[in-house]
């Protein structure tokens, strides 16, 4: 059975009424999440899956920022499930937004293949050998590429993706060579990349990438920046957190 901590809390995410519950003795939720949501862009009644999705905070910000019909989060370990389980309770969105518990590398035996108009993904982003491993596993599975590979994340996307359909992530720009690499063996073709700086002057951090199902020709978008001066965030973060920040 998983293990409970007493330090869930009930968090605020400042857009669409939602909450989210939260136990920061496991992972919470950071600015990459909140970026990505603003930066995918899915067709009205739209199906969504989120590969990995922790907590479900993906799950609740493109409930309120998009006119997708539902949104299906994968979720291996048990707690963060839970918590994503409970968060659509509070939020009341049972039937638009579920949780399925299960193996990300099985997503394409659990869903079936070309059924979903999107997936999004904020994956770990860093291989065992990278860093210390945690020794909580729903942290060293949220940082690191213990229960899964950018592989077999880029190969499931594929399966469960229909034609034409689009996957939206979050990733270390250090490794956007490898990622667009995997993507098109697989048969996705990046069509959007925006760089993610903390700073104008500053080398990208992290980018944020759109890819088809199928042939596209890609466009660079202009950089987000994080932060005007030192603890200030820009204009366009504090529009995305909706002027909360």
């Amino acid at each position: 059975m998983a293990q409970r901590s007493n330090r869930e809390r009930l968090d605020d995410l400042q857009i669409g009424g939602y909450r989210i519950w939260q136990d920061p003795a496991l992972f919470c939720f950071g600015i990459d999440a909140v970026l990505l949501s603003a930066f995918v862009r899915v067709p009205e009644g739209a199906r969504v899956c989120d590969l990995g999705t922790g907590n479900g905070v993906l799950l609740f910000l493109l409930a309120a920022k998009t006119q997708a019909a539902s949104l299906t989060g994968l979720e291996l370990a048990a707690r963060p499930a839970e918590l994503a389980e409970k968060s659509i309770e509070t939020n009341g969105l049972k039937g638009r937004v579920s949780v399925v518990r299960g193996d990300l590398c099985e997503a394409s035996a659990i869903f079936g293949e070309a059924c979903f108009d999107a997936v999004v993904s904020n994956p770990p982003y860093r291989k065992p050998s990278d860093g210390r491993v945690s020794p909580v596993p729903e942290r060293a599975m949220a940082r690191h590429e213990v229960a899964m590979t950018l592989r077999e994340l880029v190969r499931e996307t594929a399966r469960i993706l229909k034609d034409g359909g689009s996957f939206f992530a979050v990733y270390p720009a250090m490794r956007r060579e490898e990622l667009e690499s995997e993507l098109r063996a697989a048969g996705l073709s990046p069509v959007r990349v925006r760089e993610v700086r903390s700073f104008p002057e500053k080398p990208a951090h992290l980018i944020l990438l759109e890819a088809v199902k199928g042939a596209g020709a890609c466009v660079t978008e202009a950089p987000l920046v994080i932060y005007d001066a030192q603890g200030v965030y820009s204009a366009e973060v504090r529009a995305i957190y909706g002027g909360s920040v």
